[in-house]
């Protein structure tokens, strides 16, 4: 029997001044991850309570299964939508701003723009809303691996550069009559990496930054590790009380 053990170190959510495809890739990414802690930490720990006929209260908790929904599980989600207009010859980044908000705009998760005039639009993510600029969004979702870079690759003699590009020259077989846009490629790249995180036994970690201004000369005292205590339940990506509700749910738990 073959045992192993991985390490995934789990990138934050990214909301800067001008958010572009990049960010709704990364933001994508750390989506699909909380919905993962959120259904093993709360979904299965509390089915495990109720089959055990523990007598506990059940613990409400934030769900982001609809922001995954809006994204790229529902039938015309984003990403999708995104894809579609990168299809068209004629589609511009406005038309894809137009038909974003022509699908979504009733969608709780979805925040439309003040203005006709400008190519953005909002998510409300679970760590917190995030604007996009929609600029440039179909011009890199069409940026794919160039196919005859591909080809000379897989002619190489080197086993190590066939094998690295292996999966990307799958995907262009699969979609034979067009090249995979970038969105197709990471979606199907992070649905391989979610569905290896559900055939293992998860333990989750929680680091609390010892130097939080990453500064040089920082008095390190009993207060100000309180302090860092303070901020790891109170950060950006856990303003929806899931680290609360996290303490809560193991306080039922006799091995915690």
């Amino acid at each position: 029997m073959l045992f192993s053990l991985g390490i995934l170190d789990i990138f934050g959510f990214e909301n800067f001044q001008r958010n572009s495809f990049e960010q709704l890739c990364i933001n994508y990414a750390n989506e699909n991850l909380q919905q993962f802690f959120v259904h093993h930490i709360f979904k299965l720990e509390q089915l495990e309570y109720d089959n055990e006929h523990i007598n506990w209260k059940h613990i409400s908790f934030e769900d982001n299964q609809r922001i995954l929904d809006l994204i790229a599980m529902k039938p015309m989600n984003i990403i999708a939508l995104i894809d579609e207009e990168s299809r068209f010859p004629k589609g511009t980044d406005r038309s894809l701003c137009d038909k974003l908000h022509v699908n979504h705009s009733k969608n709780e998760n979805f925040i439309s723009r003040k203005t006709e005039n400008v190519i953005s639009f909002g998510v409300r993510h679970f760590a917190g809303n995030v604007y996009y600029d929609c600029e440039n969004f179909l011009e890199k979702n069409r940026d794919t691996f160039s196919q005859d870079l591909m080809k000379l690759l897989q002619e190489s003699r080197s086993k190590f550069l066939r094998n690295l590009f292996l999966n990307e020259s799958q995907i262009g077989t699969e979609t034979r009559k067009r090249a995979p846009t970038l969105g197709t490629q990471f979606k199907k790249s992070l649905d391989q990496l979610m569905s290896i995180l559900s055939a293992c036994q998860p333990f989750f970690i929680r680091c609390i930054k010892p130097n939080e201004y990453k500064a040089a000369d920082v008095n390190f005292s009993l207060t100000s590790t309180f302090e860092f205590v303070l901020m790891f339940f109170y950060d950006l990506e856990f303003r929806s009380s899931i680290s609360l509700s996290t303490i809560e749910i193991f306080r039922h738990d006799g091995n915690n």
